[in-house]
């Protein structure tokens, strides 16, 4: 696990790219001013040189160097949004993927967060045969030329807001990882909502275990059923 200042990352030293990353976008961050963004890709040099990722691991026209903490989430101050850029945060994303529907989801987030300040968690999913099971690392797709990083098949966004008598809202999204365009993007995120029980099945991943047990299985279960009134102020 590495720690930043502002956020959480469970970085996998095998796939090399990170498994999820946590933060807060709080209603102050997310109408903050952005800084200057400086593109500045770089290893994490907390890492060894045999589990980090290198500019040259990237070295090929099909895929973008995709953030998972946004530098637009990034409004802190200018040491933030330089680090997003390194590549402990970053994973192989598709070009229409990174710059359409992914940045699409990323702008409503943020707009969410202007509103009423939310908490994110942001990952990766590898399920190639798409049988809601996380595929062995043996059998990871990896990017070529040098095949170290790992490519996903799929990304997930999970969203929460905890109001002021502690009740929880949440939304969360499953998304392939495909080059597709489409047309509506809104309608395609809203068929793409998922309960956070489907993510923790595909990921492994327990994300709230510290959670008194019948809150958590009341917020794992539920699934939004719109973009717009999935929170209240």
């Amino acid at each position: 696990m590495l720690l930043q200042f502002e956020w959480i990352t469970w970085y996998d030293t095998d796939l090399r790219v990170p498994l999820w990353v946590g933060y807060q976008l709080s209603k102050a961050d997310a109408q903050a001013k952005v800084f200057p963004r400086q593109d500045c890709f770089r290893r994490d040099r907390r890492l060894p040189n045999e589990f980090a990722s290198f500019c040259e691991d990237y070295d090929e026209p099909l895929h973008d160097r995709g953030h998972m903490v946004p530098a637009n989430d990034s409004r802190r101050d200018q040491a933030m949004v330089d680090n997003s850029f390194l590549f402990s945060n970053m994973v192989p994303q598709r070009g229409n993927f990174n710059r359409l529907i992914w940045e699409k989801l990323e702008s409503t987030v943020n707009g969410w967060a202007e509103k009423v300040g939310v908490f994110i968690v942001t990952g990766s999913v590898f399920d190639m045969d798409n049988d809601g099971i996380r595929d062995a690392d043996e059998n990871v797709k990896r990017m070529a030329p040098r095949k170290r990083v790992a490519i996903p098949t799929h990304f997930y966004k999970i969203v929460f807001h905890i109001r002021e008598d502690g009740i929880y809202d949440t939304i969360s999204f499953l998304l392939p990882h495909n080059n597709k365009k489409f047309k509506n993007s809104s309608r395609y995120l809203k068929s793409k909502i998922r309960s956070i029980d489907e993510i923790e099945t595909v990921t492994g991943t327990n994300f709230f275990p510290n959670m008194e047990p019948v809150r958590q299985k009341a917020l794992e279960r539920a699934k939004a059923q719109s973009l717009v009134r999935w929170v209240t102020n």
